[in-house]
């Protein structure tokens, strides 16, 4: 049992060269391509498009993209940073929550099965911090509600924040994709 590289040959957008896709496939099942890897053998094509999300784009689009997701991740940034002083506050709260249900449904994120079998190990109180740190990182303004307090500061932001958000989706939205030869 092993995995065999395979290969494929397609034409390429602009009809003068080649793409390419690459992917491993083992020998006792078949393989679901999502872990194709594309590159051009063509001058022309590989300086004008990109693979991104499952299609490719232009280079440029997905630069320009790419800037607005990081004007996004900058406004979260200022978010945390404004809210920063309710982290303790939130992070106490959590571990003062009497269930392990109660703590999931704080922190989010994953499976419940596999958050209550990690309750069960040894360092669960530690994790607990960790993962209501990160969620107070990822999502300021939720945990400000749940702790019921409002800060002008940090909502302001948040908006600023979520049209950032917004203006890079709708973006990616509009954005001419093109598709792999295969999915």
């Amino acid at each position: 049992m092993a995995y065999e590289k395979s290969e494929h040959t397609f034409p390429c957008f602009c009809g003068e060269g080649k793409l390419i896709g690459e992917w491993k496939e083992h020998d006792t099942w078949p393989s679901s391509n999502k872990y194709i890897q594309w590159h051009f053998d063509c001058g022309s094509c590989a300086t004008e498009y990109v693979f991104k999300g499952l299609h490719f784009v232009r280079v440029s689009d997905a630069q320009k993209y790419e800037a607005l997701l990081e004007e996004y991740n900058a406004a979260c940034r200022d978010v945390a940073v404004a809210g920063e002083q309710y982290e303790g506050p939130w992070i106490n709260y959590v571990l003062g929550l009497s269930s392990v249900r109660a703590k999931w449904d704080a922190v989010g994120g994953g499976s419940y099965s596999t958050f209550l079998k990690k309750s069960r190990l040894g360092g669960f109180a530690k994790q607990m911090e960790r993962d209501a740190r990160r969620k107070f990182r990822v999502a300021p303004k939720e945990c400000l509600g749940r702790l019921l307090k409002e800060d002008a500061e940090v909502n302001r932001l948040h908006v600023i924040a979520e049209n950032k958000k917004e203006a890079a989706n709708a973006f990616w939205t509009a954005m001419e994709k093109l598709k792999p030869p295969i999915e």
